[in-house]
């Protein structure tokens, strides 16, 4: 492989690798970092993480459909290829959440909940009230909501962090108000399609 003048090789990229701590312990890049705390380094002049890097030149492959290198040490500056596997993005996101390791995990109060939330239309004290009109019956139409909208709420799937709302603890889709009766009755979703034959 001929290599760009402008590019690292394994001879110029394993120096820059600490493996002092042994074949088990993380092996931390003392070259250059991100923004975000990872190993950067330059492969056929374009910027490509250290930890990457580091799996590809000892041999890993990527198996269809997974483009990211994950890390089991959660250590973003570890090239040890031994604590690093290929993941989808999807894989990535949720290895992340499982670990705690999500923004919502780590620091909650940098989260735009409600009406906090740029895009927000309702406010707290809105939600409150279009979940007691729900519940005395109205339709969601008949309040100038989106029937998606009272199934989320019903569910606990959005606006969660406000109290007084009394949640059903279902995800089931059926238990949604999406259908009227014949005398424009607020029905479970449920009810409809058990009158159905």
């Amino acid at each position: 492989m001929s290599w760009h003048p402008f590019t690292t090789t394994p001879e110029t990229f394993w120096p820059k690798i600490d493996k002092s701590g042994g074949p088990e312990a993380c092996w931390p890049w003392t070259g250059s970092q991100d923004g975000r705390g990872y190993g950067i380094t330059k492969l056929h002049c374009k910027t490509i993480r250290s930890h990457r890097l580091a799996y590809i030149f000892a041999g890993g492959e990527f198996p269809e459909g997974r483009h990211c290198v994950c890390h089991r040490c959660d250590n973003r500056l570890c090239c040890n290829p031994a604590h690093l596997f290929p993941g989808s993005y999807k894989d990535n996101a949720l290895d992340m959440v499982a670990k705690r390791r999500h923004l919502s995990f780590t620091c909650p109060e940098r989260i735009n909940r409600g009406e906090a939330h740029r895009w927000a239309k309702f406010t707290e004290d809105d939600i409150r009230a279009i979940w007691q009109r729900l519940q005395d019956g109205e339709r969601p139409a008949a309040i100038g909501i989106s029937s998606q909208l009272a199934c989320d709420l019903k569910a606990g799937r959005c606006w969660r962090h406000v109290t007084g709302l009394r949640k059903t603890a279902t995800n089931d889709p059926t238990q949604c108000w999406d259908h009227v009766d014949g005398n424009g009755n607020l029905t479970p979703l449920g009810t409809a399609w058990a009158g159905r034959k």
